[in-house]
């Protein structure tokens, strides 16, 4: 079975992914990468990369002009608020440029797959020819599509044309579709209800963190929490450093991940009153494959996630099984995605979101259970959530697709 996998720059920052892409390598899976973008290049490391095959140069040719000058309009429109219309009239040529992306189905013709994935709704658009010219040959379209965010619902604005094509796709040439939860299977129903759709959820490999988890005795009167993951608005920061002026003063946060623009502004008054008390910490990312050895420092992780959008509601964050396989307690926001660990692990607890007080009190009650209760269950128990058993689902699905459109 040959596979190609289109994706844009993104895709191999997403763990799930290049953990797929790596999984089916390991079962003998002919796997390429095709890209719509030449200049992004991917080195290798030890967690799950690969080199993309560039597909469309006239479009990465365009973006090698427009980057710098987006990111220069960008800079400038904070000074001259006109500048900010001028930068819109450069989105709307970029839009149109963007349609070179026509270029990587011709690329998708000639190599012919037998079975094509793809993860990203603004790049269905692709498809569109490859799809015209198997109808033409009478040949079976074989599309898998297998998103990681919900398109059009992430809370960022979109072109309404590129939702609505994303919509007729998944009903009318979509084969399968899979998705990280069954909040977001039945999102996907509501579109097409005669659809496929297998859940095949972010877990981490059972053993990727070892097996020698331990509570921490660096300071057992300090309570240790740790948030990992992306510092942007859209995560709620600033309402989880207000929880800790809630708390008392043995509780201490540390933030690790890539920062965004708008992070510290949004924690700039309270977090710096903490910072005054010793109690935070920003840290830079911690590559995959040293989070264990980072995590075994802390009690509690946090998962943290406004609900200002659909996405965020819908949640299926890969950090869930980091934490709970590296033995830590874990508040998370109470969405209905998450919501369904709760009978099995009863060191998940949940807070409302927007509230200072709900997280302050989820943190109180996970750092008194774990005292109280940990052990080597805390570990063994929650590994029973591994991405063997999700791939098995995955690779199922794709051979019965291959099987059905021979």
């Amino acid at each position: 079975m040959k596979i190609c996998w289109l994706h844009d720059e993104r895709l191999l920052e997403h763990p799930i992914a290049s953990l797929a892409i790596s999984s089916l390598h390991q079962q003998h899976i002919d796997v390429y990468l095709a890209s719509r973008d030449s200049v992004t290049s991917y080195s290798d490391l030890k967690y799950f990369q690969d080199q993309p095959i560039a597909v469309s140069r006239f479009h990465a040719r365009v973006a090698e002009i427009y980057k710098p000058l987006r990111r220069r309009y960008l800079r400038f429109a904070l000074i001259v608020n006109g500048v900010k219309n001028l930068d819109k009239r450069v989105s709307r040529w970029r839009g149109r440029v963007q349609a070179s992306r026509f270029a990587a189905s011709l690329r998708l013709a000639r190599e012919d797959p037998d079975l094509l994935i793809v993860s990203r709704g603004r790049l269905l658009i692709c498809v569109l020819p490859w799809v015209a010219i198997r109808r033409f040959q009478r040949r079976p379209r074989a599309l898998v599509y297998y998103p990681f965010e919900l398109f059009g619902q992430q809370g960022t604005r979109e072109p309404r044309w590129e939702i609505a094509l994303e919509r007729a796709v998944i009903k009318r040439v979509v084969c399968s579709l899979i998705t990280q939860n069954s909040a977001r299977r039945e999102y996907y129903l509501a579109i097409n209800r005669n659809l496929r759709v297998t859940v095949v959820q972010n877990f981490c490999p059972a053993n990727f963190f070892g097996t020698d988890m331990r509570s921490p005795v660096n300071d057992t009167r300090k309570v240790q929490v740790v948030y990992a993951g992306l510092l942007n608005k859209n995560r709620d920061i600033r309402t989880l450093v207000d929880a800790f002026l809630e708390l008392p003063a043995e509780f201490e946060l540390t933030l690790i991940g890539p920062q965004k623009p708008d992070f510290f502004p949004q924690i700039m008054d309270n977090g710096g009153k903490l910072a005054a008390q010793s109690r935070l910490r920003i840290n830079e990312a911690v590559p995959r494959v040293e989070l264990g050895q980072f995590f075994s420092r802390y009690q509690v992780g946090v998962l943290s996630y406004d609900d200002s959008c659909l996405n965020n509601r819908l949640c299926a964050p890969t950090k869930l099984t980091d934490y709970l396989h590296c033995g830590l307690s874990v508040i998370a926001p109470n969405f209905i995605s998450l919501r369904n660990f709760s009978s099995e692990f009863p060191w998940i607890h949940y807070f409302q979101p927007g509230s200072a007080t709900s997280i302050a009190k989820a943190i109180q009650n996970a750092a008194e259970y774990r005292s109280l209760n940990f052990g080597p269950h805390f570990v063994t128990k929650s590994r029973v959530l591994n991405w063997e058993h999700e791939f098995r689902k995955f690779v199922i699905e794709l051979h019965r697709v291959a099987a059905a459109t021979q």
